[in-house]
């Protein structure tokens, strides 16, 4: 038997030795899925789209990534990204 802990969960099994070439991989790929979620959220919750330099120094004050609209060669727009 082998006893498994993941940290980030707080989770622990017990997984018999005749298991482990299948529960292993299944186990990383459910923390790097979890991990991804995680990141993906405090991303999101740290992204501002601003549209005028108050709110853009305001995102920069807080720390935030902030998106901001820009014009591509006169024509069309998109959003630049500036990290802090």
């Amino acid at each position: 038997m082998l006893r498994v802990r993941v940290c980030a969960a707080g989770a622990k099994e017990t997984v018999a030795w005749a298991d482990v070439a299948t529960r292993v991989p299944a186990l990383l790929e459910t923390i790097q899925a979890d991990m991804f979620a995680a990141a993906k959220a405090r991303t999101a919750d740290c992204t501002e789209v601003c549209h005028s330099f108050e709110e853009f120094m305001a995102a920069l004050n807080n720390r935030h990534m902030a998106l901001t609209p820009w014009c591509v060669g006169g024509g069309g727009g998109g959003y630049g990204m500036h990290v802090a």
